[in-house]
C-alpha cells in the first residue's frame, strides 16, 4: 500500500512540475513576443530617423571632411619617381 501510495505521490508531483515548466515556457513566449514588438517599433523609428532631412544633413557633413582628407591626401602623394 505505502508503494502505491509513494507512486500517487510521485505522479502528482511531475505534474506539479509539468505545469510549472509549462507555465514558465508561456511566460517565456509572451516576453519573448513583447520584446520582438518592442524591436519592431524601434526598428521602424530607425528607419524614419535615417529616411529624414536632418539625418541625410548629418551624414553629408560628416563624411565631407573624410572626403577632403583623401582627396588631399592623395594630391600630396605625387607620382612615384623611379
Amino acid at each position: 500500500m505505502s508503494r502505491v501510495a509513494n507512486d500517487i505521490a510521485e505522479k502528482d508531483r511531475l505534474r506539479a512540475q509539468i505545469a510549472r515548466e509549462r507555465r514558465s515556457v508561456e511566460e517565456a513566449r509572451a516576453r519573448c513576443a513583447e520584446m520582438e514588438r518592442e524591436r519592431d517599433a524601434a526598428r521602424g523609428e530607425v528607419e524614419e530617423y535615417a529616411h529624414s532631412y536632418s539625418y541625410r544633413v548629418g551624414s553629408t557633413l560628416l563624411t565631407l571632411p573624410r572626403k577632403l582628407r583623401e582627396a588631399l591626401s592623395k594630391g600630396t602623394k605625387g607620382p612615384k619617381e623611379s
